[in-house]
């Protein structure tokens, strides 16, 4: 069964946005895990519009790409 991380960052729109890219993955038959190092899929839902949003973003995406050298993805 493959594993995977969504993280969401920002607004509530963000969450929303989420929980349907979400309900996507589940219906593919991916199972959802807070445990980045067994994704094969991380995804990051952010977005940038004031510079506060950019640095979140490029800090959780340069934290999650150490597992495509550690982890299952």
């Amino acid at each position: 069964m493959p594993y995977l991380t969504l993280c969401n960052l920002g607004c509530s729109k963000n969450q929303i946005d989420g929980s349907t890219m979400a309900g996507y993955f589940r219906g593919q038959g991916y199972t959802l895990t807070h445990d980045a190092a067994r994704a094969e899929i991380i995804l990051v839902n952010t977005c940038a519009f004031i510079q506060e949003a950019k640095q979140e973003a490029i800090a959780a995406i340069l934290e999650l790409a150490a597992y495509k050298k550690t982890g299952a993805c």
